[in-house]
């Protein structure tokens, strides 16, 4: 099963009307602060997946890069955001196939599953949206949940400092 590529329109679409573009949580609540946002989004490619197979079931970059600005506009997000003055450089997606993090952590605490990490205080934010099979997203509030975990580590620090 071959997937049409998202980036070509066909000559009916053409002819249609625009229509207003779709925000998870409304016109009003679908926004960034425009001080205190994340600057960038980045999925991986099918080029992340290595020798993996997907056999065409993995979700596409373009709805991990709707995930992720879901998640910057989740108003909760956006409340902890602005409460604490947060500026994150990059919103990205784990690499599925990035094992050097992964083998670390779980060297370093067994039986750890590593759901996301943040990079220099915040210039850079990584979480693994994607079923360990690939064949899907993780659940929402757990992506949530995550993202709140690593925006913490921005005035906390390490795992055990409180």
């Amino acid at each position: 099963l071959k997937r049409s590529d998202p980036t070509i329109r066909g000559f009916d679409d053409e002819v249609k009307p625009k229509v207003a573009v779709y925000q998870p949580w409304g016109p009003i609540l679908s926004q960034q602060d425009k001080n205190y946002k994340f600057c960038r989004f980045e999925a991986c490619t099918w080029q992340s997946f290595g020798h993996r197979p997907t056999d065409g079931t993995t979700p596409h970059a373009f709805q991990a890069m709707q995930l992720l600005e879901k998640l910057a506009t989740d108003p909760g997000v956006v409340a902890v955001m602005v409460e604490r003055e947060l500026v994150v450089g990059t919103l990205g997606e784990m690499d599925p196939i990035d094992d050097r993090v992964m083998q670390k952590k779980q060297s370093e605490n067994a039986g750890v599953c590593l759901l996301g990490y943040n990079t220099n205080a915040g210039a850079r934010i990584d979480l693994k949206l994607r079923t360990d099979d690939l064949k899907g997203f993780r659940p929402y509030p757990e992506l949530v949940s995550t993202l709140l975990h690593e925006l913490s580590h921005n005035w906390v620090g390490e795992h055990n400092a409180l």
